[in-house]
């Protein structure tokens, strides 16, 4: 067990630091989290949101005995902040820093080291479309992967810290130069981001002269400029941090570009076609070496709001591709049943947290492939379905201790893939790096109908207005929590279903699915 650090300072606290600070926190990695940021509501927001432990408004104060120091400021900024704490490091410390561009903040900084300071540039492959710390949470880096820079200088016992440091958050450290990491970014990441950026803006122009045009975007434009939502002050500053790479980057473009143009020009058919499988070849190339990763085949996560249909359209995918369901509420539901067993009050929110880091929980597929749920290797699927198990269920999962100690649960459940895992936060928390996500929307009125009409079947008498001002209510709870709230992942294959059959919503997610998996 890798010892535990004295003191973290992470300074910037936006997306990126502020969730690694909660990580940090969360994980007991270090004795104290301590933050900076020259937003000085920014650090106050991590403390209320317990991300943090303490915070300084000054930045000799925030550094001042810290064994690690985390810059967590944009790429523009890493180099004048690094400057500027110099001075004031206690001996021995580390820097390490979360930015996507690596040598020049490195070599800069390298020289001016002194006193037994040490320099691990560090680049975690995470994010959200989403910025600042109100978006940030502990779980961002879970199954991801951190490219740590060191050089011929940096002493090992630093290395190895900074590493543990990432591998105990459950991050894959992976050790590169400076250069390289530069240039395999520049290809595979910065890139596709000047392409999207570009193509946002040549249509943008273009529908100036055929405003009509923007009234048929098809999925394909919608997902591969997904990426041009990002903040645009970050990517200026990477665009200017990593030029020379960037620019060899577009010139390799541009040539496939101008390739692709001549053979149009001179209608040359065959070309075409060959540039085309050749492309479609290589993308089967990558998902399979995606898809080999896992043992049974994809995770395919389906999110959204209240009686949106996740359940019953779960079911039915799975079935239909012979795959494991998991119910986010099957997993709650044992939670309270559980705790019912053992005369632990639905509120005792510590004690449920225990129980609940504890559950050992599997879910079988049967000859008839319906699905049921074991708790302690007793079948409790009809034992948990009680309207009473129902309300516990809805009560524990407001904690956030228990949805903390059920998150590894989840991703255990789930890591060979072969499931389709439903919830609210199963693309965004539990699986990010889910090979199909889904997010199945519809209008509240639609949502409380049909469950109205479902208690109706079920002989159940229930106000239909009450049924919407619950929906409205939980829509707004589920949104605006702390931990894990529902929201939409940018990658996610979004439908609204208020107009859709339940059949039609299946053929939907079966031709994508089976498109993934062809």
């Amino acid at each position: 067990m890798p010892s535990q650090i004295n003191s973290v300072t992470i300074i910037g606290i936006g997306l990126i630091g502020g969730s690694l600070a909660g990580a940090i926190k969360e994980k007991k990695i270090a004795r104290e989290v301590r933050g900076y940021d020259k937003n000085h509501e920014a650090v106050k927001k991590a403390l209320e949101r317990n991300l943090l432990d303490s915070y300084e408004t000054d930045l000799k104060e925030a550094i001042m005995g810290a064994e690690v120091v985390i810059l967590a400021v944009p790429v523009g900024e890493l180099i004048g902040v690094g400057k500027a704490i110099l001075p004031h490091l206690s001996a021995g410390t580390i820097i390490t820093d979360v930015g996507s561009v690596k040598a020049a903040f490195v070599r800069e900084l390298e020289p001016l080291l002194s006193g037994n300071i040490s320099l691990v540039g560090g680049h975690p492959i995470a994010g959200t479309e989403k910025s600042g710390v109100e978006a940030a949470f502990p779980e961002l880096f879970a199954n991801t992967k951190c490219i740590l820079t060191p050089t011929s200088k940096t002493p090992l016992w630093a290395i190895e810290k900074i590493s543990q440091l990432w591998e105990m958050i459950g991050v894959k450290v992976i050790l590169m130069e400076p250069e390289a990491h530069d240039c395999s970014l520049a290809r595979i990441s910065h890139l596709p981001h000047m392409v999207a950026y570009s193509l946002v803006n040549t249509i943008r122009e273009l529908a100036q002269e055929d405003e009509q045009m923007l009234s048929f975007p098809a999925g394909g434009f919608k997902d591969f400029t997904r990426v041009a939502s990002s903040h645009p002050l970050m990517w200026r500053d990477i665009c200017l941090s990593n030029r020379n790479n960037i620019l060899q980057a577009i010139e390799y473009f541009q040539e496939h570009l101008e390739r692709l143009k001549s053979y149009i020009a001179k209608a040359e058919g065959d070309a075409l076609e060959q540039q085309f499988a050749l492309a479609r070849e290589f993308r089967a190339i990558v998902k399979s070496c995606e898809r080999s990763r896992r043992k049974n085949g994809l995770i395919i996560a389906v999110d959204g709001p209240a009686s949106g249909g996740k359940s019953s359209l779960g079911k039915l995918i799975a079935k239909a591709i012979n795959y494991t369901y998991i119910s986010t509420g099957t997993i709650y539901r044992a939670v309270a049943w559980k705790a019912r067993q053992e005369k632990i009050s639905w509120d005792d929110q510590e004690s449920l947290a225990q129980l609940s880091s504890a559950l050992e929980l599997q879910f079988r597929t049967m000859d008839d492939n319906t699905v049921r749920a074991y708790l302690d290797r007793e079948d409790i699927t009809d034992k948990i379905k009680d309207e009473e198990i129902g309300k516990g269920a809805s009560a524990v999962s407001a904690f956030a201790g228990v949805r903390k100690a059920l998150l590894e649960l989840q991703r255990n459940l789930g890591k060979d893939g072969g499931v389709v895992m439903d919830g609210r936060d199963i693309g965004t928390v539990i699986f990010p790096e889910a090979e199909v996500k889904f997010y199945l929307d519809a209008t509240v009125e639609a949502r409380a109908y049909r469950r109205h009409k479902e208690l109706k079947e079920a002989g159940l008498e229930v106000d239909l207005k009450t049924i919407e001002q619950s929906l409205r209510k939980r829509d707004m709870d589920d949104s605006n929590r702390d931990l894990a709230p529902l929201s939409l992942a940018p990658d996610a294959i979004y439908i609204d279903t208020t107009q859709l059959s339940i059949e039609k919503v299946k053929e939907i997610m079966l031709k994508e699915i089976k498109g993934r998996l062809s």
